[in-house]
């Protein structure tokens, strides 16, 4: 049976304007974020193959978007910069399908990383994964019912957090 709408379902509430230090604050964010470099993305794009995810740019320029791609991976080697977008994609698979946002988001921590070469643009991989994992894991402790599963994962998410740290350093 559905839920019988509340009288505040219908009625939008109001918001306030934002005073004048969150007013201040917006407008020097965003100041900030058109200074900010562009990462690269990817958007998913449905193919002739039912079994496979095209990906591509979100615009026309396909080759701009390649530079892109292998500037966020310090690299000019397309075979390398295909095979680090394959890690992220399989990284971002959550039933059985990987998420375009999830890849994207990677792909800025990558661009955010700086790598100049295909050695730190593998590192620079590595961190995402780890930094991921990290995060999955500290879900699962919070979420655990149990002391001995949240004590485990606690102690997995310690231990990349440190190599995450570790490897910030040796950057």
């Amino acid at each position: 049976m559905a839920r019988k709408p509340k009288k505040s379902d219908s009625v939008a509430v109001a918001k306030r304007q934002p005073n004048e230090r969150e007013a201040v604050a917006m407008a020097s964010a965003k100041v900030a974020y058109g200074i900010r470099p562009i990462r690269a993305e990817i958007e998913a794009r449905e193919g002739d193959n039912p079994n496979a995810v095209n990906i591509g740019p979100r615009h026309a320029d396909a080759n701009g978007h390649s530079y892109l791609l292998c500037d966020a991976l310090g690299t000019t080697s397309n075979d390398f910069t295909s095979a680090g977008l394959l890690a992220l994609v399989r990284m971002a698979i959550k039933d059985e399908t990987p998420s375009v946002e999830a890849v994207n988001a990677s792909l800025a921590l990558v661009g955010a990383i700086g790598p100049q070469n295909e050695l730190e643009g593998a590192l620079a991989l590595q961190m995402v994964a780890t930094h991921d994992l990290s995060m999955d894991l500290l879900h699962r402790a919070k979420h655990a019912t149990t002391r001995d599963a949240m004590r485990d994962f606690a102690n997995l998410a310690t231990k990349l957090s440190r190599t995450f740290a570790v490897q910030m350093k040796i950057r």
